[in-house]
């Protein structure tokens, strides 16, 4: 089932959260390359997600990038390897290295893209976990677990390809 963003209530928790448990099993290509943030979900939490970033040393995030390894991104066990992006006047850099693979899901159990931080990343990064499904052609529908103060059943975000 592919579900479009401009179908979807961007707005609401429970719609969020309902496409990401009815987004089709993803594989790890649907990553390869650059992709541009977007904070989705009721105001309050789009007006916070900024400050949390801020305090997390990701002041300016603007999204996330991979690489293929040359192992080929398919699943079973392969990781790609990336970072977090973010604006530093006005350009798109490297902030904090990630690595994805594909995991049963927080939310249902079922295969997501598991997107995970260095132990020696700043807090509260090693600790934090985003989980991502296909929305659409070129739309990953993310979901946050483990951010401080944040909602426990995942934390929503857009990331689109570049």
């Amino acid at each position: 089932m592919s579900i479009e963003p401009g179908t979807l209530d961007l707005h609401s928790l429970a719609a969020l959260r309902a496409a990401f448990r009815a987004a089709p099993d993803p594989t790890l290509d649907l990553l390869v390359g650059d992709h541009a943030s977007e904070f989705v979900g009721p105001r309050w939490l789009r007006l916070a997600a900024p400050l949390g970033m801020r305090v997390g040393r990701m002041a300016g995030w603007c999204g996330k990038r991979f690489e293929a390894d040359g192992g080929g991104a398919g699943g079973g066990g392969v990781v790609l390897h990336g970072a977090n992006r973010v604006l530093r006047d006005g350009v798109r850099v490297d902030a904090i290295p990630i690595r994805a693979r594909i995991e049963p899901s927080l939310m249902d159990g079922r295969p997501a893209i598991a997107v995970v931080y260095p132990a020696d990343a700043p807090f509260p990064w090693p600790r934090v976990r985003d989980e991502l499904r296909a929305l659409g052609a070129g739309t990953l529908l993310g979901m946050t677990f483990h951010m401080p103060l944040a909602p426990p059943a995942g934390t929503p975000f857009l990331l689109h390809r570049c």
